[in-house]
């Protein structure tokens, strides 16, 4: 079977695999920072980055955003040069 992989090297990861990870992607590999990223409702998810020691962690919690509402806000007008 043939797995996707970004650089036809390293295939992607499966969010099935690994213990503990029901549900969420984890990125990690062995002496370097992890990334678990864990789908929620509403088209959210959550993104946990943890250093390679395990001493530092950042969380985010992501939300779909409409792209219509971005060109409302900034109604910039471009000018001829």
């Amino acid at each position: 079977m043939h797995r996707p992989s970004v650089d036809n090297k390293h295939p992607l990861l499966d969010p099935t695999q690994g213990p503990g990870h029901r549900g969420q992607l984890c990125l990690e590999e062995k002496s370097k920072s992890t990334l678990r990223l864990h789908p929620r409702q509403m088209a959210e998810l959550s993104a946990t980055w943890i250093s390679a020691d395990g001493k530092t962690s950042m969380t985010a919690h992501l939300k779909p955003i409409d792209p219509q509402s971005l060109a409302r806000r900034g109604q910039v007008k471009a000018s001829a040069q």
